[in-house]
């Protein structure tokens, strides 16, 4: 499991080197073709692949170094993907249906 909290792109954060777009989307191509599950945290962007499950939520940036009239209120984003495991297709079919027993030999007493 990868977190990655790049500097977000389009916002000034007070980081000593600048961020470019191009960086952003060789990280984007880059946790597209890894192997790992991953966790990426940022404002919301065309740039993510919108395949990716994505959490939203409300935040304040109380550590700012922006002006104080400045808003800080955000709409920040959190990317999941887990690559842990792939399903076979006609097994998310099968449990799909609720037409299985994995064990029809031990009655339901016996698994308590």
């Amino acid at each position: 499991m990868f977190y990655c909290d790049p500097p977000y792109i389009n916002a000034i954060q007070g980081y000593t080197h600048n961020y470019t777009i191009e960086q952003y989307k060789e990280l984007i191509a880059t946790l597209n073709d890894i192997k790992g599950s991953f966790v990426l945290s940022g404002y919301n962007n065309e740039y993510v692949n919108p395949q990716w499950d994505k959490v939203v939520f409300k935040a304040v940036m109380s550590a700012s170094r922006s002006k104080p009239n400045i808003n800080k209120n955000r709409e920040e984003c959190i990317w999941m993907v887990d690559k842990s495991h792939t399903v076979r297709p006609e097994i998310k079919t099968l449990f799909d249906s609720g037409k299985f027993d994995c064990f029809p030999h031990i009655s339901p007493e016996e698994i308590k």
